[in-house]
């Protein structure tokens, strides 16, 4: 935090002039004493404000962790502006018809944020909340996660756009038993829990061996 920075920078000179108490002698030196009391003061009181305020807003943001990791979402609402408007980072799973859904990663980027505000804020000593403690010490899982959900919807993306819409008829059963295996990542699934591994690695199987990658592909 800079406000802590800057004291450290004023504390320094001031750690001299105690080493040496003649210059506290010198008329000059209340000035200098008056300044650096009152502008510690205001630099204390920053902290304490700034730290009040991130600990309630930790409350908000570490409640992210216990969203889903995808989302559903409708053509329409993409199509309107281009965008979908979300809270978190979000990678897109496009379809050619409405038997094929559209996904979104559902991860708040203001996680990582908080995480390196829990870091910083730990060095300096400061009272760190058990629920940003929890976040920190989950940093590398929760963009480990975060990478291999992206890299997955992508692989279904582009697995999804070589399905000719002729064709979809005739891989409605595998399309809906896809769409089954990845369900539990719209709702059961949080940031939190300990299965999403299992859950990726279940997804890539299916899109490997459930024969819909080879058999779109022979069409092309």
């Amino acid at each position: 935090m800079w406000a802590r920075q800057l004291y450290m920078r004023i504390q320094q000179p001031m750690d001299i002039f105690v080493a040496n108490k003649t210059i506290l002698q010198y008329p000059e030196a209340k000035k200098i004493i008056r300044n650096y009391n009152q502008l510690s003061k205001v630099l204390l009181s920053y902290e304490i404000l700034y730290h009040r305020g991130w600990l309630r807003q930790v409350n908000v943001v570490s409640t992210g962790i216990h969203s889903s990791i995808l989302i559903r979402v409708n053509r329409d609402d993409l199509s309107i502006g281009g965008a979908v408007t979300t809270t978190g980072t979000s990678s897109i799973v496009t379809s050619t018809s409405q038997t094929n859904p559209e996904y979104l990663v559902n991860f708040d980027p203001n996680i990582l944020e908080l995480i390196r505000e829990t870091q910083c804020l730990a060095r300096l000593g400061l009272e760190i909340p058990k629920e940003a403690a929890i976040l920190a010490q989950r940093e590398e899982i929760l963009k480990k996660h975060y990478q291999d959900l992206t890299q997955l919807v992508e692989k279904n993306k582009r697995l999804r756009e070589k399905i000719k819409q002729p064709f979809e008829a005739l891989l409605a059963p595998k399309i809906h038993r896809l769409n089954d295996i990845i369900k539990p990542g719209l709702t059961s699934l949080t940031w939190a829990s300990l299965t999403i591994d299992d859950f990726i690695v279940t997804v890539r199987l299916i899109i490997r061996f459930d024969h819909i990658s080879s058999f779109a592909f022979s069409f092309q």
